[in-house]
């Protein structure tokens, strides 16, 4: 048990414990949704003279030659004795990272699709729906528990928005259901809503990507390709969505233009048997709850006062040997470069860190 926290703990447990349960969260609109920073992709200014917008043309022109060299003609389909298996070039992969990044850098719309299981057993699963334009951006998540020892199974769900630079929850606080505008210091970083974008640094061609098909998604023909070599490659950073554990697939599908539509990773990690933890969680943080019930499904709130909730979780109670832990991920980018309209609240609780 963490001694750190045995004081605060203690003046908890004194006043009797209260289960508490996260509703559903009534809101599903398709583009009330919040954005992101612009993550260091910034617009390209216009240009007036006629040999740089020659240049320019001949950059794209470039640019589509390569696709079509790594990938064959738009809605072609290479003879499957005819390298449907290449190993994509250098310049490739960063055309590919550069592309999305381009395309991706101001608006769209994301849907993460996490899954977990412990030694094989299905430990839950959560989609975020997140819509991004300019720095505003909403995710509006919804997780499924199984149930345990008979008890049936649970959903719960929540929205996270930051509009002008206001943060924003939608979930059960201190006024129930309802949104809440919280004007602490770090309202928007507690959130850590996930920026898919970021799963872009991950197209490193020190990963050898080998093309392995073709297929389509939403509609457009894309290319699949695999990693090949995961060594080296940088950390998964997903925010709240970040998988545990160690990488042990990179999937990815480009359409014709470079632009990467979708993206799927997996990991495992190995957790010792038996270790209790607790935790302090601010009532409003309802990413940060949301990480904690991604990597452990069987957290139990145990407690609320001032605002603040005690956690728990054990790891493996049942068993004396390690579990392991597998998680996997895929993200599909929509919408790619269209505003999404992204709006405040009509009413909402002030707080301020609290909830």
């Amino acid at each position: 048990m963490t001694t750190d926290l045995d004081d605060e703990i203690r003046s908890f447990m004194e006043r009797g414990l209260r289960h508490v349960s996260a509703a559903e969260a009534i809101e599903h609109t398709s583009h009330g949704a919040a954005t992101f920073p612009a993550a260091g992709f910034r617009p390209r200014a216009s240009r007036a003279r006629w040999t740089v917008i020659a240049a320019g043309t001949a950059a794209a022109a470039c640019a589509a030659g390569l696709v079509a060299s790594q990938l064959g003609a738009p809605g072609s389909r290479p003879h499957p004795h005819h390298g449907a298996s290449t190993i994509l070039t250098a310049a490739y992969v960063r055309h590919l990272a550069s592309a999305s990044g381009v395309a991706l850098a101001h608006a769209g719309r994301a849907v993460i699709v996490s899954r977990t299981t412990q030694d094989g057993v299905s430990e839950g699963t959560s989609t975020s729906d997140i819509t991004f334009s300019g720095r505003n951006w909403n995710d509006s998540f919804r997780e499924s528990l199984p149930g345990s020892g008979g008890a049936a199974s649970t959903t719960q769900s929540a929205i996270n928005r930051v509009v002008h630079g206001q943060a924003y929850d939608y979930f059960v606080a201190d006024h129930g259901l309802a949104w809440y505008h919280d004007t602490g210091p770090n309202a928007i970083a507690s959130m850590a809503i996930p920026d898919p974008r970021k799963l872009l640094s991950e197209l490193s061609p020190a990963a050898s990507f080998m093309r392995v098909g073709y297929t389509t998604v939403d509609g457009v023909s894309v290319a699949h390709m695999r990693a090949t070599d995961l060594s080296g490659l940088p950390s998964l950073q997903l925010g709240n969505d970040t998988p545990a554990g160690r990488l042990t697939s990179l999937d990815i599908w480009a359409d014709s233009a470079g632009v990467v539509r979708r993206m799927s990773v997996s990991t495992s990690q190995t957790e010792p048997a038996g270790q209790r933890y607790l935790k302090l969680v601010p009532k409003n943080a309802a990413g940060e709850l949301k990480a904690l019930r991604k990597r452990h499904p069987h957290l139990t709130i145990l407690a609320q006062k001032s605002g603040k909730l005690i956690v728990g979780w054990t790891i493996n109670p049942a068993a004396a040997k390690p579990r392991v832990d597998r998680s996997s991920v895929v993200v599909s980018f929509l919408d790619i470069g269209q505003p999404q309209v992204i709006r405040p609240p009509a009413h909402a609780y002030e707080t301020h860190g609290v909830g």
